[in-house]
């Protein structure tokens, strides 16, 4: 099995892509993690806090919930143009379908 170093400039993450590794994405309504995974162990590479107020009215929520999800799927794009890896998406089946609409891959 090869082994490719992927080093993209600014990131400094040094992730080692092999076809045992992947992204997973835990989503939700306040807060997204996105976790590398390698050799039986995850690692937190990015959390993503969403500026939302539990008490704001619903159409407010929604509005804040669809600006934390385009930056979520922001930074996941950018992660994923640096390291090509299969991502796997787990989360509340209503922002899943959201954020599958989202989500332009």
């Amino acid at each position: 099995m090869t082994l490719l170093r992927q080093d993209a400039p600014g990131h400094g993450l040094g992730l080692i892509v092999t076809p045992t590794t992947y992204l997973l994405l835990t989503l939700g309504e306040r807060m997204c993690r996105i976790f590398y995974y390698s050799e039986s162990q995850l690692t937190n590479i990015r959390s993503i806090e969403a500026d939302i107020d539990p008490a704001s009215n619903s159409t407010d929520h929604d509005a804040l919930l669809y600006i934390f999800m385009h930056k979520v799927e922001e930074e996941l794009t950018l992660l994923l143009k640096n390291y090509p890896l299969p991502v796997f998406v787990a989360g509340k089946v209503p922002l899943l379908r959201n954020f599958r609409k989202l989500a332009k891959k």
